[in-house]
């Protein structure tokens, strides 16, 4: 069963050629702020407060009322409040300005936390509470922090000693009584969070060692990763972890797979291990199978699975080490989805890369991109 609104046409889907987007588009001037990406979709806040998406839409996860992949940004309703938004595999969630939260897309698992297992085709509103402040999606969970510091999370469960982790909660559900949690990252099948006194805590899967708690053991609950605390920004992918410390240096763990923790070998590990010996990283990103991150100076960098283009060097050969690309631009933001990258460069422009077939990249085709490409005019 669907509960869905009528929704406004926009884009080019894959049964149509129409340009409702190109005119919307160019019409205004507003930079993108905020870009967020799932399996194959992604979407984006831009200044004004409004929000759009694009890519596969199989599930309902662009929320714009149907399900037909768009190959060019298209707005979600014509609300201009949106504050943040985060991507799950087929589902999407996002806080407003007021603080609510709201969600939409696939809801077998009752991931979108909506008191059913009812898919949503536009934004509904999760509980009542005006007081969420962040959010992270993994493949079928969602898990947020309110303003009070609490943690909570819902969906397929990984942190509430659920015998064999296969409860799934269709209400978000309070994490311990901790009131102390500053941020919150999803792996596909893992948790990450940092608390305010810069500790850092991990739960979920294990079996590559991508809880960097020195084993493969699988764990139901928060568990504090070494003694640390210096931690500052967290990422996960399907099965590794990334992880910047307030000196700025860049810390990973986990799988391995093409060499996706850039340390120049395909060996796991199940422990925090440093890339290289700088300190002047400042934001991070987990594709799938690559990963990515920004140095003080704007530059960016990437390493990993390279199959689909997605690490953006103009080739299709995977990396072990970081591989600096878009030398000529400064960037501002980065983010991986499955096989897709979108950056924010520093005067607001989007630009993407990678894996196209759902039409994820939004530039108005299905064609598959191995260097950032401009997103709209």
């Amino acid at each position: 069963m669907l509960i869905s609104s009528a929704s406004m046409g926009c884009g080019q889907d894959n049964n149509t050629s129409g340009n409702a987007y190109v005119n919307a588009h160019n019409n205004s001037q507003q930079s993108w702020a905020q870009i967020e990406a799932g399996a194959a979709h992604t979407l984006a806040i831009k200044s004004d407060g409004s929000l759009w998406a694009w890519g596969y839409n199989g599930d309902y996860q662009l929320g714009i009322g149907d399900k037909k992949d768009r190959n060019l940004p298209c707005q979600v309703g014509t609300d201009t409040k949106w504050k943040q938004v985060t991507c799950g595999a087929t589902h999407t969630v996002a806080i407003k300005t007021n603080g609510t939260l709201w969600a939409w897309g696939d809801n077998s698992l009752g991931k979108l936390g909506t008191g059913n297992r009812v898919s949503q085709s536009t934004p509904i509103q999760v509980c009542a509470d005006t007081n969420w402040k962040q959010i992270a999606c993994g493949e079928d969970y969602t898990a947020a922090i309110k303003t009070d510091d609490t943690l909570w999370i819902w969906g397929k469960q990984l942190g509430l000693t659920d015998k064999h982790n296969i409860v799934h909660h269709i209400l978000p559900v309070r994490v311990g009584t901790d009131t102390n949690w500053k941020q919150v990252a999803g792996g596909w099948h893992h948790i990450l969070a940092l608390k305010t006194d810069n500790t850092l805590w991990t739960w979920g899967y294990n079996h590559n060692g991508q809880l960097g708690l020195g084993d493969r053991n699988h764990r139901l609950t928060p568990t504090q990763v070494d003694t640390t605390t210096n931690w500052q920004n967290i990422m996960g992918g399907s099965d590794h972890t990334v992880a910047l410390k307030t000196d700025g240096t860049l810390w990973v763990w986990g799988g391995n797979e093409a060499g996706k923790l850039g340390l120049g070998d395909t060996t796991v590990r199940i422990s925090p291990t440093q890339v290289g010996t700088d300190t002047n990283w400042k934001q991070i990103a987990c594709g799938g199978r690559c990963t990515f991150a920004l140095k003080t100076d704007g530059t960016l960098w990437a390493w990993g699975w390279n199959t689909s283009g997605e690490l953006g060097i103009n080739d299709y050969k995977h990396r072990s080490v970081p591989t600096q690309i878009g030398i000529d631009r400064i960037w501002q933001k980065v983010i991986a989805g499955n096989t897709q990258t979108i950056a924010i460069e520093t005067d607001g422009t989007l630009w993407a890369w990678g894996w196209n077939r759902s039409g994820q990249l939004g530039l108005g085709d299905w064609i598959d991109r191995y260097t950032p490409t401009k997103v709209g005019k």
